[in-house]
C-alpha cells in the first residue's frame, strides 16, 4: 500500500500559522475546532482513528501548527498530511503480533520534590481509551498489548506527565510529578479521574492544601471542620469537630489513620480535632457506595494517610497560633530510608499557671499530638513502613483552702482531673510479587482510654503530739477500648481496564465499658464491669472493571464475623456501584451497599465528651445494620469545573439509645440494661459544585435531607426527628488568589436549626409540686444557624521556603447562634438561649523550610 501520508508542502509555510491557546489541557476534539477556527483548515479523518477523549496539555500560550499537530498525533501512533487547507489524519496500523501479546507496565507515582507517594493518581493510555489508578501506596500496574503506547499520568495540583514507549517486554516505570507552579492563571491541572470517569459515587478526595487556606476558629486549621462544609456532612454544635453523615451517629464513621481505626478524634472537649494537617498526605471520604474493602461502620469512611517523609532533602513546617504551636520535620535518613515526625501542643496552661497559683488555685488544661513515620525500601519489590500516633488531653482542677484557726481542720484540698487519649501503631510490608500482583501486609495496634477522678483530702491539727490520719474521699471512673489487628490486602491488575482487590483481617478487641474505684474515709472499694473480649474477622473481594467506553462497574462482597465467648454473629454485605457515561461530559451513577457494625457508642451528650462509652455487640445486644441506595449525576463541562447531584435513602437497625432518665455513671447497673434499640432512616438530595483552578477556586454545597429515629421505649413508640436532622444545609467556600503574595478566603454556612425537645406545660399538682410536661421528642427547632468567616494570607517566598501570616475573623457579623436552650420554670417561665462564639479574630504564623 502506498504510504498514506507524505509531507509534500513547505513546512516553513505551514509554520506561519500560529495557534493561540490557554495554558491548560484540552480534549482532542476541542483542539480540532480551535485549529480549524484559527487557521481555516478543515480536518479529514475516520472517527475510529481519533480518540476525542484524549487529553493534551498546552503549557504555552502560542504554538506553531506543525508543532501542535505533532503533540496531538505522535509519530509513533499517527500520520498526518497538510494540503490545500485540509489536514488529513490517520492512525498507524499495528502488526498481528502486537495485538496478540501482552506485557505489563508498572511502577510508583511520586512527588518529584519530596518523593511522597501520590495516592489516586490517574495513569491513562489514550490509544486504548483506558487507564488505572495508583493505589494507597502510589503503585500502579497495567497489562497492555505489545506495541507503541502513550502513557499520561495526572494528579490534582501537579503538571501531568506524558511519555511514549514501545512495549515488547514487561516495563517498570516510576513517575515523579512536579507541582503546578501557579494557580493564578486559568491553568487546567489534570487531576486524574474526573467525576464522570469513575464508578465510585458519594466519595471525595479532600485537597488538604486548599482546605488549609480556609478561615477557621482561632486560626487552627482543622480537617474535621473542613469536612463539615461538604454536602451530606454536618457538624454537631457550633465550634465542635465531630461530624454526622447522612443521618448517622458519630460512632458510625470509620476513621482510619494509616489503616488504623481511631476511636476518639477530639481535643479541647471537641473544639479541635486530633489531626495536624502538616503531618497528612492524603484524605479520602466515602459517604455511600462503599467499596468492599471497607467495613465495620454504617455511615462513612474517612481514610487518612500520613506523610512518608521527604526522600530528597531535609525540611519542615512550623506554625504558631493563639491556641497551639506545631512543628513538622521530614527528610532522608539514607538513600533507602526517610522519616517524618510532627508534634503539636497547646500552651495555655503554661501561661495561666503563675496567676492561678497566686490565688491558691490550679486549673490546668493541655493537649498534645505526636506523629511519626519511617519508611524503608528493602529492594525494588519490598518496602516496609512503621507509623505511630500518640495524643492526650488532661484537665486538672485543684483548690486548697486553709481553715480558720478555731477549727481543728488545718486544710481542705480538692483535686479533680479528666484525662483521655489515643495511641496507635502500625507496621506494614509492601511486596510486589510480579507486575500484576501487589500486596500490603501488616499488624496494627489501637488504644483509646479516658479516666475521670476527683479527690477530697482533709487534714487535722495534731493534739499532744498525736496527729490524726487525714480523711480521704476519692473516686475514679475509667473506660477504654484496645485493638490488635493483623491484615493482608492484595491488588491484582489483570488488564488495564480492570483492578481486583481482595484481602482479610483479624482483630482482637478488649472493651472496658466502666470501672469505678472509690476510697471513702480511707476504705477502698473497687467496682467494675468485667472487660469484654471479642474477635472480629473480615474478608472481601472487589472487582472494578470498565465494560466498553461508557460503562464502569465496581462489584464486591464483604464478609465479617464477631465472636464472643457464647455467641458468634456473621454478616454478608454485598456492594455494587456503577457509572454510565451519557455523553462526553455527563454520566449517571447508582450504588447499593449493605453495612454491619459490631461496635456501639453510648452517649448522653451532643458534643462528643470522652465520657461516652464504646461497647461491643453482646449476646443480648445485636450488631447495627444498614443498607443504603444512592443515585446521581455528574457533569464536567471542562476539567476546571465539576457538578454532582446525588440522592440517597438509608435504613438503619439496632441503634442503641439510653433509656429515659439513665445516668451513664451508675456503676451498679449493667450498661446493657440502660439502653434500648432504635431504628433509623434518612434520605435526601445533595448538590456540589467545584471550581478547581484559577484566580477563584472553591466549592458550593447544598443538602436537603431528613433523618428519623424510632424506638418502642422512647417517645411513646412514635417516630421522631433525630437530634441532628437538618432540613437545609448550605456551605460556600471561596479562595481568591489575588497574587502570589496574597490569598483571601471566605466561608459562609447556613443550616436549619436542630430538633429539640422542650417543655410545653407547667402546673401545680395536688401536693403543690411544680410539674413540667415536655413535648414529643424533636418536636421543636432551634433558630437557624449561619455565619461568615473571613481570612487573609500574606505569603512571602524565602530562599529556603515560605513565610505565611494568616489573619482571620470567625463569625464576622457576630451572629448569636444557639448552642442550647435553658428552660426557666416558675412565674416567669421561659427560655434562655446560650451562644458560644461571636466575632473572634485570630492570627497565626507559618514557616516552611
Amino acid at each position: 500500500m502506498v504510504l498514506f501520508f507524505l509531507l509534500v508542502i513547505d513546512i516553513k509555510a505551514q509554520d506561519q500559522f500560529s495557534i493561540r491557546l490557554l495554558q491548560q489541557e484540552y480534549r482532542i476534539n476541542d483542539l480540532l475546532k480551535i485549529i480549524s477556527d484559527q487557521t481555516q483548515h478543515s480536518f479529514i479523518y475516520q472517527p475510529s482513528d481519533i480518540d476525542n477523549e484524549k487529553i493534551v496539555s498546552t503549557p504555552e500560550e502560542r504554538y506553531e501548527l506543525i508543532r501542535l499537530l505533532t503533540i496531538m498525533f505522535p509519530s509513533q501512533t499517527h500520520e498526518y498530511l497538510i494540503s490545500d487547507s485540509k489536514i488529513l489524519v490517520k492512525k498507524k496500523k499495528r502488526g498481528k503480533q502486537a495485538s496478540n501479546e501482552r506485557f505489563s507496565i508498572s511502577g510508583y507515582v511520586t512527588d518529584s520534590t519530596s518523593g511522597e507517594s501520590l495516592i489516586g493518581a490517574h495513569i491513562y493510555f489514550p490509544e486504548l481509551n483506558s487507564g488505572v489508578v495508583s493505589n494507597a501506596y502510589g503503585y500502579f500496574s497495567a497489562s497492555l498489548p505489545a506495541g507503541i503506547h502513550t502513557i499520561t499520568v495526572g494528579y490534582l495540583g501537579y503538571a501531568h506527565y506524558t511519555h511514549s514507549l514501545e512495549l515488547s517486554a514487561d516495563v517498570k516505570l516510576n513517575v515523579a510529578l512536579a507541582e503546578s507552579t501557579s494557580s493564578l492563571e486559568e491553568v487546567l491541572v489534570y487531576g486524574g479521574q474526573s467525576l464522570i470517569e469513575t464508578s465510585q459515587i458519594s466519595s471525595l478526595k479532600i485537597p488538604i492544601r486548599q482546605m488549609s487556606n480556609l478561615p477557621v476558629l482561632l486560626g487552627e486549621t482543622d480537617l474535621m471542620k473542613s469536612l463539615q462544609l461538604l454536602p451530606g456532612v454536618s457538624g454537631g454544635l457550633e465550634g465542635f469537630s465531630n461530624f454526622y453523615v447522612r443521618g448517622g451517629g458519630p460512632d458510625q464513621n470509620l476513621i482510619l489513620l494509616d489503616g488504623v481505626p481511631l476511636y476518639n478524634t477530639q481535643h479541647l472537649f471537641g473544639f479541635l480535632s486530633t489531626f495536624n494537617n502538616d503531618a497528612l498526605n492524603n484524605v479520602d471520604l466515602y459517604k455511600g457506595g462503599f467499596p468492599a474493602r471497607y467495613g465495620g461502620r454504617l455511615s462513612s469512611v474517612l481514610d487518612i494517610q500520613m506523610k512518608e517523609g521527604n526522600r530528597q532533602e531535609f525540611g519542615g513546617d512550623a506554625t504558631v497560633g493563639l491556641l497551639a504551636s506545631a512543628l513538622t520535620l521530614e527528610g532522608p535518613i539514607n538513600e533507602q530510608t526517610s522519616f517524618m515526625v510532627s508534634g503539636r501542643r497547646t500552651y495555655w496552661d503554661v501561661l495561666a499557671r503563675p496567676i492561678l497559683r497566686s490565688l491558691n488555685q490550679d486549673i490546668g488544661y493541655h493537649f498534645y499530638d505526636l506523629y511519626a513515620k519511617i519508611n524503608h525500601s528493602l529492594s525494588d519489590t519490598d518496602k516496609i513502613y512503621f507509623s505511630t500516633y500518640l495524643g492526650n488531653d488532661k484537665l486538672s482542677l485543684m483548690d486548697d483552702d486553709i481553715a480558720e484557726n478555731s477549727s481543728p481542720v488545718v486544710t481542705n484540698e480538692e483535686r479533680n482531673s479528666l484525662k483521655w487519649g489515643n495511641f496507635i501503631a502500625a507496621f506494614r510490608w509492601n511486596h510486589t510479587y510480579n507486575p500484576k500482583l501487589f500486596s500490603n501486609m501488616g499488624i496494627t495496634y489501637s488504644r483509646f482510654y479516658y479516666d475521670i477522678s476527683n479527690a477530697y483530702v482533709r487534714t487535722f491539727e495534731g493534739v499532744a503530739g498525736n496527729t490524726p490520719e487525714p480523711e480521704i474521699y476519692s473516686n475514679s471512673l475509667s473506660s477504654g477500648i484496645e485493638d490488635v489487628t493483623i491484615k493482608a490486602d492484595f491488588d491484582f491488575f489483570p488488564r488495564p481496564n480492570q483492578t481486583v482487590k481482595f484481602g482479610s483481617m483479624l482483630t482482637h478487641h478488649t472493651f472496658t465499658p466502666k470501672a469505678l474505684s472509690t476510697t471513702n474515709f480511707n476504705t477502698a472499694v473497687s467496682l467494675f464491669t468485667e472487660p469484654i473480649t471479642a474477635v472480629e474477622t473480615a474478608s472481601y473481594f472487589e472487582d472494578d472493571i470498565k465494560l466498553g467506553r461508557r460503562f464502569d462497574i465496581n462489584v464486591g462482597v464483604h464478609f465479617s464475623s464477631f465472636s464472643l465467648p457464647a455467641k458468634t454473629y456473621s454478616s454478608l454485605q454485598p456492594r455494587v456501584s456503577m457509572n454510565y457515561r451519557i455523553g462526553q461530559n455527563l454520566s449517571t451513577k447508582m450504588a447499593f451497599a449493605k453495612m454491619t457494625q459490631f461496635l456501639h457508642l453510648l452517649t448522653t451528650s451532643t458534643i462528643g465528651l470522652p465520657s461516652d462509652l464504646w461497647v461491643p455487640t453482646t449476646e443480648n445486644i445485636p450488631p447495627q445494620d444498614a443498607y443504603q441506595v444512592t443515585g446521581g449525576l455528574a457533569y464536567t463541562p471542562n476539567p476546571t469545573l465539576e457538578f454532582s447531584l446525588e440522592g440517597y435513602y438509608k435504613k438503619m437497625d439496632n441503634l442503641l439509645e439510653y433509656k429515659e432518665g439513665i445516668n451513664y455513671a451508675d456503676i451498679n447497673t449493667d450498661w446493657q440494661e440502660t439502653v434500648t434499640a432504635a431504628e433509623g432512616r434518612s434520605y435526601g438530595v445533595e448538590f456540589l459544585a467545584q471550581k478547581k483552578a484559577g484566580r477563584f477556586d472553591g466549592f458550593l454545597g447544598y443538602t436537603f435531607a431528613w433523618a428519623f429515629r424510632k424506638s418502642p421505649e422512647l417517645n411513646l413508640g412514635k417516630e421522631y426527628f433525630y437530634r441532628f436532622d437538618r432540613r437545609h444545609d448550605v456551605s460556600l467556600a471561596v479562595n481568591f488568589n489575588k497574587s502570589k503574595k496574597i490569598v483571601y478566603s471566605g466561608v459562609w454556612v447556613f443550616g436549619t436549626g436542630q430538633a429539640v425537645t422542650l417543655p410545653e406545660v407547667q402546673y401545680l399538682n395536688p401536693d403543690n409540686q411544680l410539674i413540667v410536661a415536655f413535648s414529643e421528642r424533636g418536636a421543636y427547632r432551634m433558630p437557624a444557624y449561619h455565619r461568615l468567616d473571613l481570612s487573609a494570607s500574606l505569603i512571602r517566598e524565602k530562599n529556603n521556603g515560605e513565610r505565611r501570616w494568616i489573619f482571620g475573623i470567625y463569625n464576622s457579623y457576630a451572629r448569636r447562634n444557639p448552642v442550647f436552650l435553658e428552660y426557666l420554670s416558675g412565674e416567669n417561665a421561659g427560655f434562655v438561649q446560650y451562644s458560644l462564639f461571636q466575632l473572634i479574630p485570630s492570627i497565626s504564623y507559618r514557616r516552611s523550610f
